[in-house]
């Protein structure tokens, strides 16, 4: 008899025959409709092991071994929001059971970006599931929704000016050194000594502090030589420090929102600061191979979000052939006015 009542338990008690062993376990149900599930799951379950088939796994066990996993990871703190996220609609699963329809059914009220990097994470986790642990035969198509492109926002060296002489006097030198050099914001203000070499005029970015983890060079120029100049012998290990000497943990939101106020300035952020950066460089001739290899960006793309801002720089580049073209014209005119003299002559 599959599911039978014991003296001693109010729970109905599951008994399986398989591969010639009994095995009785209490379903923890005193309902017979609920215990027939659990007696139905178990019996699954147990045949795909005789098969030497993997066990069927539970959302929250794939979710917990891909946090532990991941815990060094730098964007851990994204990974645990969007799983905790996704934990609310699929939690009650097995993840053999989430499919391309159970995820396309959840409702994702964010930006198209922001969605998307919700979406990638539980892609990274069921690929993990398939690839590393064995744990599910295939991964479900995952659609990932077609992104607006956001307009580049960046000022003028003017209104630059302005907003670094409303900040507080602690966040003046991290925000010109990033305007000069295009540093994220963490790396900028987590800045160490012993990443500066003032001799060679350079600083470096370490892999496991950079978003593309790989080392970037960064080459200073003469206002980011005075900015940290500006900074020598205050702090024994960090270049930028707060009012109290300490290193800068975080930027106040109220302090930032209140310079930008004073600077007459609306929606700029930090980040923008690098936006600005890249910006003012494409402006003044540089090319967009150079910009990738300063701003440490593995990926072509990322920089032709400025390719617009080289207009005037493309507009002098156009005129190489105007100029060769004219030349050859010249010395067109040139012989042929020289052949009718010769004709005239003679």
């Amino acid at each position: 008899m599959p599911l039978y009542k014991r003296d001693d338990s109010p729970y109905w008690w599951a008994q399986i025959n398989i591969n010639g062993k009994t095995i009785r376990r209490s379903t923890k149900t005193a309902k017979k409709s609920q215990a027939q599930e659990v007696y139905d799951h178990l019996n699954h379950e147990l045949w795909r092991q005789g098969q030497g088939l993997q066990k069927l796994r539970k959302w929250s066990e794939a979710r917990d071994k891909f946090i532990s996993e991941k815990s060094s990871h730098s964007s851990i703190a994204d990974m645990v929001r969007h799983l905790n996220f996704w934990d609310q609609h699929l939690g009650h699963l097995m993840i053999h059971h989430i499919t391309t329809e159970t995820i396309s059914d959840t409702p994702l009220h964010f930006e198209a970006a922001t969605a998307n990097r919700y979406r990638a994470t539980l892609k990274s986790l069921l690929n993990s599931a398939r690839k590393d642990w064995g744990w599910i035969q295939s991964v479900p198509v995952i659609r990932m929704q077609q992104e607006t492109k956001k307009r580049i926002r960046w000022i003028t060296r003017e209104e630059a000016d302005r907003l670094i002489a409303a900040l507080p006097d602690y966040l003046r030198g991290p925000a010109e050194f990033s305007l000069q050099t295009g540093l994220r914001q963490s790396n900028a203000l987590n800045l160490q000594w012993p990443q500066v070499d003032l001799l060679r005029k350079t600083a470096w970015v370490y892999g496991d502090e950079a978003k593309g983890k790989a080392d970037i060079a960064v080459p200073l120029n003469s206002t980011a030589l005075n900015v940290l100049y500006g900074r020598a012998n205050r702090h024994p290990t960090h270049v930028f420090t707060d009012r109290k000497g300490s290193p800068i943990k975080s930027i106040d939101s109220g302090t930032w929102a209140g310079a930008l106020k004073a600077a007459g300035l609306e929606n700029f952020k930090w980040h923008d600061l690098r936006h600005t950066w890249a910006s003012w460089h494409v402006q003044n001739g540089t090319s967009l191979q150079e910009l990738m290899a300063l701003g440490g960006w593995k990926s072509f793309d990322m920089v032709l979000r400025y390719a617009h801002l080289s207009s005037e720089q493309l507009i002098r580049t156009a005129q190489n052939i105007t100029t060769h073209q004219s030349s050859q014209n010249a010395l067109h005119h040139a012989d042929s006015h020289a052949s009718y003299e010769y004709e005239r002559q003679t």
